[in-house]
């Protein structure tokens, strides 16, 4: 990627490379960053001076982490806080597969994401929400779900995961979220191999 530009076609098969790379780190985040209605979620940044492109922050049990592309060294790179690398993928000679196991190996096994949604055609009030996705293509057995004390698991062909309409909440709201919540993750770590 770092080398010179000397025609069109040049240009068009290095920005088709780029393309096609940014999709791995869109796909990390549209699978491990909370959904945003705007789509924001998927957001890449360009750091000029560093030479990467940045996708968005992911929460983890070893702390945030971000996947940047440098095309520099022509590697993804997991990046912590503490904006240090902490581990390097070689993308030169792999195919984009390849290039996703590896970079995924960093990722927790699932992702979780929660909000409060508008009211909308699914649910009919607003809501709270908890949708969870596997990794490496893991899909979630939404058969024999648990009964939650408040709310409901919502399954429909484009969502699943759980939801607490806003006036299923009593006087101590925040404890009921706090139920719906510790209910429903529980459910989904059940779910990890």
């Amino acid at each position: 990627m770092s080398s010179k530009i000397q025609s069109k076609q040049d240009y068009n098969r290095i920005d088709q490379q780029i393309h096609q790379l940014s999709q791995i780190i869109a796909k990390a985040n549209r699978t491990f960053v909370p959904k945003a209605a705007d789509d924001s979620h998927t957001n890449l940044y360009f750091d000029s001076i560093s030479q990467r492109i940045y996708g968005r922050w992911i929460k983890t049990e070893k702390g945030n982490l971000i996947l940047a592309l440098n095309l520099q060294s022509c590697t993804f790179e997991w990046i912590n806080d503490s904006l240090k690398v902490i581990q390097k993928h070689a993308i030169q000679n792999q195919t984009s597969s390849e290039i996703e196991q590896s970079t995924a190996d960093a990722l927790p096994e699932i992702g979780l994401g929660f909000g409060l949604a508008m009211e909308d055609n699914m649910v009919g009030n607003p809501y709270f929400y908890l949708s969870g996705n596997g990794r490496n293509g893991q899909v979630m057995n939404y058969y024999n779900l648990p009964k939650l004390t408040l709310g409901n698991w919502a399954i429909t062909d484009h969502w699943k995961g759980a939801v607490l309409p806003l006036p299923d909440l009593e006087q101590d709201s925040l404890k009921g979220i706090q139920v719906f919540l510790k209910e429903a993750v529980r459910w989904y770590m059940s779910e990890l191999p």
